[in-house]
């Protein structure tokens, strides 16, 4: 039997936090109340894994934790759902606004080093935010939004965070349909190579070519 808890941190992990969005969730519905739900992904990570150690990665999962439960009330909750990636379920009066603010102050705790055996160690997080009622009420589905907003938040350079919004959703939908289909003309051997002339104007002559796969 999976213990509830990781050693580590002693946070809720995935499948705790799960249970907690699906109560929570619950009591938003019978009170009306806004729910965030919070993605935090420790940017670089394996970069402090790779060159300082797993101690000292294992070190700084444990302080930024620590960090992390301040930012938030005692009614929050903040889980580890693996790796480097944490996640918080604040129960919102303010919708975006109040969530923002949560947001800045994970950004701010992490302004300040951490001191892993002798090395200081600077960090940043990607964060992505989704709300409920307002984007979905499934805990399922929020968590698949959640999960895009963050990777949003990556994509657009990091040290930064994202709410969840439908176009994000069309965005992935539109990749996973251009991926499926470039799988698949590989598969059926639908490209074609083709090599077009580079040439100078001025003399006419070939100064290169390119390959285009049509």
């Amino acid at each position: 039997m999976w213990p509830t808890t990781p050693p580590l941190t002693g946070l809720p992990n995935r499948t705790l936090f799960y249970e907690t969005l699906k109560r929570t969730l619950a009591l938003a519905r019978d009170t009306g109340s806004l729910v965030a739900v919070m993605f935090i992904d420790l940017d670089n990570f394996k970069g402090v894994n790779d060159t300082l150690g797993h101690a000292i990665g294992d070190e700084l999962l444990l302080q930024f934790s620590n960090r992390l439960v301040q930012c938030v009330r005692v009614r929050d909750t903040v889980g580890r759902l693996g790796g480097d990636e944490f996640a918080l379920i604040l129960i919102m009066q303010e919708g975006q606004q109040g969530a923002a603010v949560i947001a800045e102050k994970i950004r701010d705790v992490l302004r300040t080093p951490f001191l892993l055996h002798g090395h200081d160690v600077s960090v940043t997080a990607s964060i992505g935010t989704t709300i409920h009622p307002d984007d979905a009420s499934s805990p399922d589905t929020l968590i698949t939004y959640v999960d895009t907003a963050m990777y949003e938040a990556k994509h657009a350079g990091r040290d930064t965070y994202r709410f969840f919004t439908a176009q994000m959703n069309a965005d992935v939908l539109a990749r996973l349909e251009l991926e499926t289909a470039l799988r698949k003309a590989i598969r059926n051997e639908e490209f074609v190579l083709h090599y077009q002339p580079k040439v100078h104007l001025n003399s006419g002559r070939i100064a290169g070519l390119e390959a285009l796969l049509r």
